[in-house]
């Protein structure tokens, strides 16, 4: 047990929920900004991020983001993704997926005194002291907020809602 384990479920249920939000989304459509972030963009954004989440708990062994992928996706960027750095629907969930499960790996991996280090984050570092708040960041706050844009998202695309709640 890492002491990331209860967010490692929480993630899972997370993913779940996105390829769901996903699932009846075309190629032809992804990169679409509709008042939001693009699904293109944030699957990209959360695979940048995912591996920066392995690097954060030790995991060397995880690809560096390139230069591009860091401009168009990375922290700060303006959502707009050229169409020569634009992947498929099926490349991105398939990446999504690789870099998710190396961040288990890498979070199941982790021990307490790495959990307890700083945070490097020069931009969270304040706000999330340790390397276990931002993890946590990583596994279910970033990933839940930028799922929250697909909704939002799908809802400006007039798409059927995907989770059904009894009245």
């Amino acid at each position: 047990m890492s002491g990331l384990d209860d967010a490692l479920v929480v993630n899972t249920m997370m993913r779940g929920l996105l390829r769901k939000y996903l699932a009846d989304v075309g190629d032809h459509e992804l990169y679409e900004r509709r008042g939001a972030n693009s699904p293109g963009w944030v699957l990209g954004h959360l695979i940048l991020v995912n591996r920066m989440g392995c690097k954060l708990l030790g995991a060397a062994d995880v690809a560096a983001s390139t230069d591009d992928e860091r401009q168009y996706y990375g922290p700060g960027s303006d959502g707009d993704v050229p169409q020569n750095h634009q992947r498929t629907l099926d490349e991105l969930l398939s990446l999504e997926e690789e870099t998710a499960h190396r961040l288990h790996q890498a979070a199941a991996e982790v021990n307490s005194q790495q959990l307890d280090a700083p945070n490097p984050s020069q931009a969270l570092g304040k706000a999330l002291p340790t390397v276990r708040l931002m993890a946590m960041h990583v596994l279910i706050s970033h990933l839940a907020l930028h799922t929250g844009q697909i909704s939002a998202w799908r809802r400006a695309a007039d798409l059927p809602p995907v989770l059904q709640f009894p009245k």
